[in-house]
């Protein structure tokens, strides 16, 4: 296969450019080697409604939830990347089911409520986490 007729390698591009891209790309492949603490760009990529495959590596596995909001294949296998790639572009209802769970998920996990509400969420139970357990601690230290 000649890879150049089929994948345009443009290099950097500015955050407007990329939204572009997004939109008229069918599909977002997120192949990496090593571990990603969380891969952003793959978040973007489901917002912006595309359907993802991505490394089978544990931060990307926090958003790409395999047959669900997107594909995963274990890293460092380029047949099984072609093969899945192949699967995706040749069924489109697929790619349609992914890309509504995707974006559904970004908007339910990761938009700016939707994290400011999970921190509010966790500060609440660290702080109703018994409260007293603290100054019991302080208090039995002194006596001894």
């Amino acid at each position: 296969m000649e890879l150049n007729k089929r994948v345009n390698m443009v290099g950097h591009v500015s955050p407007g450019q990329l939204l572009s891209y997004y939109h008229e790309s069918p599909l977002f492949v997120f192949p990496s080697l090593k571990d990603e603490l969380f891969g952003l760009v793959g978040i973007e990529a489901q917002a912006c409604g595309l359907p993802v495959l991505a490394s089978d590596l544990e931060g990307i596995r926090q958003w790409c939830h395999h047959g669900q909001t997107g594909w995963l294949f274990e890293a460092g296998k380029p047949e099984l990347l072609a093969s899945r790639i192949d699967i995706l572009l040749r069924k489109p209802a697929l790619r349609a089911r992914i890309r509504k769970a995707a974006r559904a998920f970004v908007v339910n996990h990761h938009t700016l409520p939707s994290a400011a509400q999970s921190h509010v969420d966790l500060y609440h139970q660290i702080l109703s986490h018994d409260q007293q357990t603290p100054h019991k601690e302080i208090q039995k230290a002194e006596r001894s």
